[in-house]
């Protein structure tokens, strides 16, 4: 159990300090405007799941940008993180709000017939 409640702990502090730098710290134009719905880590702590949403670009530039900054994100995000290791990063775009609109749409459908 008190791993699971250090795992969140671990997970709502990369959040913030991921947002926090790519508001603040990235000067990449693919990047702005960039939205961290979740974050996942490992067990270990190893690894960082990052999950992303963008309006206005497409997913495979914002994809671009996480690349070349990678780096530098994990090394900002280290600042501002007490952990003895900084997990490795890893991006995902968030399609799940996408998933859910069209589940909403197939229900409607169902209501309606």
């Amino acid at each position: 159990m008190r791993s699971f409640e250090r795992t969140k702990r671990v997970e709502s502090l990369l959040k913030e300090a991921i947002s926090e730098v790519l508001l603040f710290s990235v000067s990449d134009p693919r990047l702005q405007g960039v939205v961290v719905t979740r974050v996942f880590v490992t067990k270990d702590l190893s690894l960082c799941r990052v999950y992303f949403r963008h309006y206005t670009l497409t997913r495979d530039e914002v994809m671009e940008g996480f690349q070349a900054c990678k780096g530098f994100l994990r090394r900002e995000v280290g600042h501002k993180v007490r952990l003895l290791r900084i997990p490795d990063l890893e991006f995902f775009y968030d399609d799940l709000p996408d998933k859910v609109s069209e589940i909403e749409a197939l229900l409607e459908k169902v209501k309606d017939a």
